[in-house]
């Protein structure tokens, strides 16, 4: 059984991904558009494709997806991974998704539910709620590249039509359907209906539904997956070496995050401005900042503020496309031996930069913060995890760089000295 996960950026593919390997699948992430390996002793295998749709326009989205679906010729099954907060081309997205899937599975349709209990996201009487408040009145709907106008999920999905989980079974070719979600209990009752269905219904959610989908496709096989993170073992997060923590995310979530994290005993702080990004400046600054670190050393590296209502979705495209190729740069002189990525963005580009094809996800280092490994380029078997930017608690950062394995969340940092920052003077 191979499932294909179509994810519209890396930390979605990535936190998708992973509760499917914790329910015993093999499970890959594409960089590049190759294919995955097999999966050892013919296993089952997820494959999670990166379509960088999120902030296109909706004509090429549905292109970008279409694309992906209809070259995945080996999946039997599809998720539609979306983000949690709606922000995007979701119309887009599914479209595409259900024309290049109905072209081996006529009468496919599309249900929808982002809830992710676990991190606040419900859905009720249609709307999208972020820890109880409409979406469109959180950080989401002012974020400065995808803002979410609307807390209606039927505003946001054209054509779609809010549904109960009975209705699912009578669910016709190309219907769009968005259903309720208040717990986890909702989520097992809606992947329960689309397993029973099979490959014709496509389930089309963050994580959270992720979770209860995985479950639900893994019990229809009494050979399927039995062990969670076969391909992983248990992986030290705490390797010698550097750990180097590269936030890109703009929202406020990942902002406020960072700044607690700055201001943990022994981070190194590099707060890169808008003349470091446009000056090529940014590498320099890091490779000073190293000269600063021993391997007990958190750096931080933190983008530009961006609060100029004029810089759109170009300007940030460039701020993390300039940190990602500045971060691959300090991972192939060496001495990195963890790579944090927070923002989807920032994160595709730094393992682009490092030629990295393709990761295999091995676990966990808190829920919606996966680890994996490169499986090739500039820096194959480094340990990366990877974090959407509106995702988790204030201290989310802390704990996961205090993670001693890969299944163990928390812990005490060692003794340190005072954080400190690099200032542009300081090199």
């Amino acid at each position: 059984m191979t499932v294909l996960v179509a994810a519209d950026d890396l930390t979605g593919a990535n936190d998708t991904a992973v509760q499917f390997a914790r329910r015993g699948w093999n499970t890959r992430i594409q960089l590049d558009g190759g294919s995955s390996r097999s999966a050892p002793s013919g296993a089952p295998l997820v494959i999670a494709i990166l379509t960088d749709s999120r902030a296109l326009a909706p004509v090429d989205a549905a292109r970008s997806v279409h694309d992906a679906v209809d070259a995945a010729h080996e999946a039997g099954l599809l998720y539609l991974k979306v983000d949690s907060t709606l922000r995007g081309s979701i119309a887009g997205q599914i479209a595409g998704a259900l024309e290049g899937w109905s072209a081996r599975h006529p009468g496919a349709f599309a249900v929808v539910c982002p809830a992710y209990p676990a991190m606040g996201r419900t859905v009720v009487a249609g709307q999208l709620l972020v820890g109880g408040v409409p979406v469109s009145m959180t950080a989401a709907g002012t974020d400065p590249v995808t803002p979410v106008a609307s807390s209606d999920i039927l505003d946001l999905v054209r054509g779609s039509r809010r549904a109960l989980v009975d209705e699912i079974d009578g669910a016709a070719a190309g219907d769009v359907l968005i259903l309720d979600a208040a717990d986890d209990g909702d989520l097992r009752a809606i992947a329960a209906r689309i397993a029973a269905i099979g490959p014709r219904a496509v389930p089309v959610g963050s994580a959270g539904l992720a979770i209860a989908v995985a479950e639900s496709w893994a019990a229809l096989d009494e050979h399927g997956p039995q062990n969670p993170f076969p391909a992983a073992g248990r992986r030290p997060l705490s390797a010698t070496g550097l750990h180097l923590v590269q936030v890109t995310s703009l929202h406020d979530v990942a902002r406020s995050q960072a700044t607690a994290l700055a201001e943990r005993p022994g981070t190194i702080v590099v707060d890169l401005t808008l003349e470091d990004i446009t000056d090529g400046s940014a590498t320099g600054r890091l490779r000073c900042a190293v000269v600063s670190a021993d391997a007990s050393s958190i750096l931080l590296v933190r983008p530009p503020e961006m609060r100029d209502p004029r810089a759109g979705t170009a300007a940030a495209q460039e701020i993390a496309e300039a940190m990602g190729d500045a971060v691959a740069t300090i991972v192939r002189e060496g001495g990195v031996a963890r790579l944090g990525l927070v923002g989807g963005d920032g994160a595709r580009a730094a393992l682009r930069s490092l030629g990295v094809g393709s990761l295999t996800v091995t676990g966990a280092a808190a829920e919606g913060v996966p680890l994996s490994m490169a499986d090739d380029g500039d820096a194959p078997g480094i340990i990366i995890w990877t974090k959407a930017g509106g995702f988790g608690e204030h201290r989310v950062l802390l704990d996961i760089t205090a993670t001693p394995t890969i299944t163990t969340i928390g812990g005490t940092a060692d003794a340190a000295p005072a954080a400190y920052s690099i200032s542009r003077e300081d090199h």
